[in-house]
């Protein structure tokens, strides 16, 4: 075989692969091929085949080229975060109730951002009647699900820093989607009598139905690609959960012993 004449075809079949995603139909592509290289035909026919499998591989997607299609979250007209820490678990309880803006079309495709070592303990759409468990995912650092209403939680928790009796959690929010007002709220652990907030809050309240202690900072909104911190240390001089310490009567049981869900209502329907 010539190799002078062959190699020149075969750069300008590889240009042509390069461009192949732009038909579904691989025997199309090499009949293309063909045609716009005539010098095509001095190539061994093993290599042609090579080039046929090669272009399938692209145009269908193999596992090493495929990828996961983006997921893109509309901006979010409300997002309240809630920290409890030591509440029912030793680790911070995070508590993500969100709201899409009242334009936005449902079912609607949403990807909330979760730290690496997030365990994820219920994902629900939220109505006039409370909280429903929903189907969700994990894909690349986020939780994916399809919301039927505008609100929706996120539950999930994540370890803190443990030096003896002190205990210190660092918290960020960054999405690819603005929020235009984010409330963030901490509960203070019931047998805790310190805890330090930075940045500080704006105020401070018991709730009549828990009786337990929230700081609360003032609302805000974050631009999509910007970082929020937020970071909390307190001392624990016994091992002890807050859930121990409340009545089965309050709200933050879930109605069902079965359902994961922490029914904070209050806070999830009155953004």
């Amino acid at each position: 075989m010539n190799t002078k004449h062959t190699v020149p075809p075969i750069l300008t079949i590889l240009f042509i692969l390069l461009l192949a995603a732009c038909s579904p139909d691989p025997e199309v592509i090499v009949v293309e091929i063909t045609r716009v290289v005539p010098e095509v035909e001095q190539v061994e026919v093993t290599r042609l085949v090579e080039i046929e499998k090669e272009v399938t591989r692209i145009v269908e997607g193999s596992p090493d080229t495929a990828r996961a299609p983006e997921i893109t979250t509309p901006d979010l007209e409300v997002l309240q975060i809630e920290l409890w820490p030591d509440f029912d678990q030793p680790a911070v309880l995070v508590l993500l109730t969100g709201r899409l803006p009242v334009s936005q079309s449902l079912p609607a495709t949403v990807a909330i951002p979760v730290p690496a070592d997030a365990q994820i303990n219920a994902v629900a759409q939220v109505d006039e009647n409370g909280m429903v468990s929903i189907d969700y995912r994990a894909v690349d650092g986020a939780v994916l699900f399809q919301s039927a209403t505008p609100t929706f939680r996120v539950e999930y928790y994540v370890p803190y820093q443990l030096d003896q009796t002190l205990r210190a959690f660092d918290f960020q929010w960054l999405a690819p989607f603005s929020v235009y007002e984010l409330a963030v709220q901490v509960q203070r652990p019931a047998r805790t009598a310190d805890l330090a907030i930075q940045p500080q809050p704006s105020a401070v309240f018991t709730d009549e139905a828990d009786g337990l202690d929230y700081y609360q900072l003032d609302r805000f909104s974050v631009p999509r690609g910007i970082p929020f911190n937020l970071n909390f240390t307190y001392t624990m001089p016994a091992d002890s959960l807050t859930i121990d310490e409340l009545s089965p009567s309050s709200p933050d049981f879930p109605d069902d012993p079965d359902d994961p869900l922490h029914n904070n209502q209050q806070a999830s329907l009155s953004m």
